[in-house]
């Protein structure tokens, strides 16, 4: 599994006219991971895309409702909106955190995509539909490694996940 190819199909699905914004972090921009898959799904769509460095720090601050949050996104996709998309990928870990508040600038004509839901829906379905064994018993375990560990980790791992 990989979490591009179904965040860019979910897009293409809620985008009757192939109109689609992509957010990301500069390294997920830079390399045209959904731009590619989505041209490659749908020759004829129209991708625009726009790095957002400032918005993994603060949602690490826990600042999903405030203000500064609310204008740095509006301010991000701005001009992906001057394009008219019906919708934009989160194309972010941390993206999600912050769909209110996307969702209040984007406003109701734009469907926002979180490539996670997306991955999890077609796990789902796979289980559903037996192609992959789930058990019912085990809860699993995560593990998770970090090269910047800060006191409020726990914290932010906890509200994403």
């Amino acid at each position: 599994y990989n979490v591009i190819e179904p965040g860019a199909e979910a897009a293409l699905k809620a985008s009757p006219r192939k109109r689609i914004g992509v957010l990301g972090t500069r390294a997920t921009i830079a390399s045209r991971a959904y731009a590619n898959v989505l041209q490659r799904l749908a020759p004829d769509a129209q991708v625009w895309s726009q790095a957002c460095p400032l918005l993994v720090s603060l949602v690490e601050e826990g600042w999903e409702d405030d203000p500064i949050t609310n204008l740095v996104i509006y301010r991000y996709i701005t001009p992906l909106l001057a394009e008219s998309p019906d919708s934009i990928i989160l194309g972010c870990t941390h993206y999600p955190a912050l769909r209110t508040a996307f969702a209040k600038v984007a406003g109701p004509s734009v469907a926002l995509i979180d490539s996670s839901a997306a991955i999890a829906g077609l796990i789902e379905a796979d289980i559903a539909s037996g192609r992959i064994e789930a058990s019912k018993s085990d809860r699993g375990s995560l593990r998770l490694l970090a090269t910047d560990v800060s006191k409020t980790f726990q914290d932010v791992v906890q509200r994403l996940m």
